[in-house]
C-alpha cells in the first residue's frame, strides 16, 4: 500500500500483479525522491538526466558500476516500478517564465499609455483568431 501510494499515476496500478523490489533499494529510493522534487518544480527531465543522476547517486552511495549498469532496461524497470509514463513537462503553467511575463506586462502597459491605445486598437478577434 505504501509503495502504491507513491506512484505518479494509478492508471496501471490495477493491472499490477506482483511487486518486484529493485536490487539497489536505497539508490532507487533516492533517485525517485530527486525525480519527484525536480518534476514538482516543473523542470523538464530527460532519460539521460535520470541515468546521469543515478550514476552520481550510485557513486555517493558506494554502488560499483558492475552492480548496476544503468541500461535502457534498468530505466524502463525504474519507470515501471514507480508508474512514470512521461518525462516531459507539459502545460503552460509549468513552462512559463514568470519573470519575463511580468517584465512584458509592464512594458506593454507603458506602450498602451504612451500611445493612448484603446482596447479596439489592441485586440482583434476575427475569423482567424485572437491576435
Amino acid at each position: 500500500m505504501k509503495f502504491a501510494s507513491q506512484w505518479v499515476t494509478t492508471e496501471k496500478l490495477d493491472s499490477r500483479q506482483t511487486l518486484r523490489k529493485p536490487q539497489l533499494e536505497q539508490l532507487d529510493s533516492v533517485l525517485f525522491k530527486w525525480l519527484s522534487v525536480v518534476r514538482s518544480e516543473g523542470k523538464p527531465v530527460t532519460r539521460p538526466m535520470i541515468v546521469e543522476m543515478a550514476k552520481k547517486f550510485g557513486q555517493d552511495l558506494g554502488v560499483a558500476e558492475c552492480e548496476c549498469n544503468y541500461s535502457d532496461g534498468w530505466l524502463r524497470n525504474f519507470k515501471f516500478r514507480h508508474g512514470i509514463q512521461r518525462l516531459a513537462v507539459t502545460g503552460e503553467t509549468l513552462s512559463a517564465n514568470q519573470n519575463s511575463a511580468e517584465k512584458y506586462k509592464d512594458e506593454f502597459e507603458k506602450i498602451v499609455a504612451n500611445n493612448d491605445l484603446t482596447p479596439e486598437q489592441i485586440y482583434n478577434a476575427d475569423e482567424i483568431g485572437l491576435l
